[in-house]
């Protein structure tokens, strides 16, 4: 794992913390424009974190992790915050990129993050509500400017207004977060590293049961749906929408609870009749508009598809395939620098104040955070230190990987490296191969692993028969490992069959657990991308034989061995 990620799951997982602290603040007072101060406040712990930590690419990253902290959490998925959090720190990194680590670039950053949370609240009315709430509000500023005399006042003069407000506020946010000073260094330990516990977002469960076709079933759905409300008559669209929301309160009853309140219904009583009285009624002076009616309702029916259909997804994106999938397409990074921002939160909240009673006091609570800046790094820095290093010896089948392997152990031996495991021998008959015979490292101890021509009594995988007796000898090499805690395990070899979960499957499980063990595997080449993929694998270091000996392998090793 890169430094920049330790530093980004730093930043995430205080960012995630204030985003809990204030943001119950700002609901529980019923505060207007919550979404803009809490981006105020993202915007003060940023800018102070690149003060310190001026590192490209840091902000975003951190961004992301906070963002996913939101929708891996057994709490519902709230995906309008999740994209406010991204918006504010892509805007932020693109303006490092274009005026470079500097002042500018952090005052011009910070004024266009803050003023992303109007953008983001028109954007997310619009998506909601559709182009018919625009007009709703265009006949609100038409009535409102016609009261006060300014009938010709554009209504981009009143988002002009709001934004020099909003700049004005960015402004602001980035100056106290270039003021703010770091404390870690003067402030004594908080102890937080020691409550803070191992998670696995893999093991989450709830009672929901997850699919994957019911997530694509809600996602066309839902563009189906908004895509027949704009082309279709409506006895095409209203049989069809009525069925789609049904669904979706039938199966995701928990997740959509949120929506079934009085005052959620009440809102969109409120929009309906206002619709009602705004379009049409207040340019021709009847107050009660057939037209507006109708439009109100699909306003309303098109906010139902809508959220509804947000809250299903978010639910069928907790689903721990999607996760896994995503964690073996490349992004082993995020999901473990999301495991340890997850591992962080409840030991962070523990030592903070469990709410914030005045917004003066958001520079202070972000102070607080810098200040835990430093004891977070070490602590997640240590974890990377800790993760097993795996060197994958790759080569094509009969290539000599085991021969190669054979050679490393004896040169470790000579160095005094105690060396478990065993190797996968190939057994010939008239220049063909007929199987393979397991030999334990050390005491080259041998058995028969697999034959052609095997008994029926074996297990067959692939054109071979497996030896029950050459499985229980290299599943004993597996415990005797860990148990004896060697310093170096050899694993001829990882292959297809442990790609599929069999095999050894289990034994590599249980070794990328132990972080004191270096471990060398060899490896097809038409796998050497897949298995880091496949198994949570951040120091691996792919090894060609043909470019290396095996005495400098062996000396490289030992330096690793030297530093555990």
């Amino acid at each position: 794992m890169k430094d920049v990620w330790i530093r980004a799951t730093v930043i995430g997982s205080l960012w995630a913390a204030i985003e809990i602290v204030i943001g119950s603040f700002l609901h529980n007072l019923r505060i207007p424009f919550a979404g803009s101060l809490l981006a105020f406040s993202s915007v003060v712990l940023l800018i102070a974190f690149l003060r310190i930590w001026p590192y490209r690419g840091m902000v975003l990253r951190a961004g992301l992790i906070c963002a996913l902290m939101k929708s891996i959490s057994p709490s519902a998925v709230i995906i309008g915050p999740m994209t406010g959090i991204i918006l504010e720190a892509a805007i932020i990194e693109l303006s490092l990129l274009t005026f470079g680590m500097n002042r500018v670039a952090f005052v011009v950053g910070g004024m266009l993050a803050v003023w992303s949370a109007l953008l983001h609240k028109l954007s997310t009315l619009l998506l909601v509500y559709g182009l018919d709430f625009v007009r709703i509000l265009e006949g609100l500023y038409r009535y409102a400017v016609r009261q006060i005399g300014m009938e010709n006042a554009s209504p981009w003069l009143l988002l002009l207004v709001l934004s020099l407000i909003y700049w004005g506020i960015g402004f602001l946010a980035s100056i106290l977060g270039m003021r703010l000073e770091l404390v870690a260094s003067q402030s004594k330990s908080s102890g937080l590293s020691a409550d803070i516990k191992a998670k696995n977002l893999f093991s989450f469960t709830d009672a929901h049961s997850y699919s994957l076709v019911f997530l694509g079933i809600i996602l066309l759905g839902m563009i189906g749906m908004l895509f027949l409300m704009n082309t279709a008559d409506p006895l095409i669209f209203l049989p069809l929408s009525l069925v789609y929301l049904s669904f979706l309160l039938i199966r995701y009853k928990r997740a959509i609870r949120p929506l079934t309140r009085p005052k959620f219904w009440l809102q969109l009583a409120g929009i309906t009749l206002l619709a009602a009285v705004v379009i049409d009624g207040l340019e021709s002076g009847i107050w009660f508009s057939q037209r507006g009616l109708e439009a109100g309702l699909l306003i309303n029916l098109r906010a139902l598809i809508v959220l509804m259909g947000f809250a299903a997804l978010g639910t069928e994106l907790k689903n721990p395939i999607v996760k896994g999938i995503l964690y073996k397409r490349g992004f082993a990074e995020l999901y473990e620098s999301l495991n340890m921002a997850f591992s962080t939160l409840p030991a962070l909240m523990a030592i903070l104040p469990a709410r914030v009673n005045k917004i003066r006091e958001i520079p202070q609570l972000a102070a607080r955070f810098l200040s835990l800046a430093d004891e977070l790094y070490v602590h997640f820095d240590s974890i990377r230190a800790q993760m097993p290093k795996v060197f994958l010896i790759r080569g094509n089948r009969e290539a000599g990987k085991t021969t190669f392997l054979s050679r490393l152990q004896e040169e470790l031996q000579s160095l005094g490296i105690q060396a478990g495991g065993f190797l996968a021998r190939g057994v010939h008959m008239n220049s063909q191969r007929q199987g393979y015979d397991l030999e334990l490292i050390p005491g080259k101890q041998c058995s028969t692993f697999c034959r052609i021509d095997g008994p029926s009594t074996w297990e067959k995988v692939g054109r071979f028969r497996v030896d029950p007796e050459g499985i229980t000898l290299g599943e004993g090499a597996f415990d005797m490992a860990v148990q004896k805690s060697v310093d170096v395990f050899i694993l001829d070899e990882v292959g297809p069959l442990e790609m599929q979960d069999k095999g050894w499957a289990d034994g590599i499980c249980q070794l990328t657990a132990n972080s004191s063990i270096i471990q060398i595997w060899s490896v097809r080449n038409s796998l050497v991308k897949k298995v880091p993929r496949k198994w949570p694998l951040m120091n691996y270091y792919p090894i060609n034989p043909k470019a290396i000996t095996p005495e400098d392998l062996a000396q490289e090793i030992f330096s690793f061995v030297q530093q555990v």
